[in-house]
């Protein structure tokens, strides 16, 4: 979850028809079109602590 940058309530991001809305409010959080690439989903769940990061992985993997 993170906090919406609309209306403030911790929500997800749903996709919708290409682009991202907030869970509460609805808004257009990330339009289509806006930089998108086939990473754009894991960097989206990396950054609200879904997936490992680099330096997690990293870590993970030397001990």
């Amino acid at each position: 979850m993170q906090l919406c940058q609309f209306c403030g309530q911790p929500s997800v991001l749903v996709h919708v028809h290409g682009h991202y809305q907030c869970s509460v409010c609805g808004i257009n959080a990330l339009p289509c079109c806006d930089g998108d690439n086939c990473h754009t989903n894991e960097q989206l769940q990396a950054s609200a602590g879904l997936l490992p990061t680099a330096t997690t992985a990293a870590a993970t993997t030397a001990e």
